[in-house]
């Protein structure tokens, strides 16, 4: 994805939804990212990428650009 660079737009790569510890569910939190200008929302939720359609769906209807992710939890040299 390439994201072009003009002076209006307003980027936050990193945000949760209720699909994992997040406050809002995937419609809503893209619609207050909207409300509050964000033009390029990626939605990266631990370990699931549950809330991607409706967030993806919510992204078409409000013209956000929507980045796909996820957090994922990992453990470092445990038995």
């Amino acid at each position: 994805m390439t994201i072009t660079q003009e002076a209006d737009f307003c980027i936050d790569l990193h945000c949760h939804t209720t699909a994992s510890d997040g406050a809002l569910p995937p419609r809503e939190l893209v619609a207050r990212a909207r409300a509050r200008g964000v033009t390029h929302l990626a939605v990266t939720d631990h370990d699931t990428i549950a809330g991607l359609e409706e967030a993806s769906e919510a992204a078409r209807e409000t013209g956000v650009t929507l980045i796909a992710g996820t957090e994922l939890s990992c453990l470092w040299k445990s038995n």
